[in-house]
């Protein structure tokens, strides 16, 4: 017996990827905030480790895309 619900659904399951990004940046809180505002049950988001140890929400291997950094 699965232990968590979405496994026992023969639906479709809406995942927010990133969020709503016309609440906000990707990946940031006001996102999810907002993908959840539009009946979003499911979040899902990409989380790496800088070489420093730090976590990140990123979904890119480089900055470039969202960010003014080049990396």
């Amino acid at each position: 017996m699965p232990k968590h619900a979405f496994l026992e659904n023969d639906g479709v399951l809406a995942f927010a990827h990133r969020g709503d990004q016309d609440a906000g940046p990707e990946n940031t809180l006001a996102a999810f905030e907002g993908a959840v505002q539009q009946g979003f049950g499911y979040l899902e988001t990409d989380v790496h480790c800088t070489r420093d140890g730090q976590v990140l929400a990123f979904h890119d291997d480089r900055l470039d895309r969202v960010t003014d950094q080049r990396g």
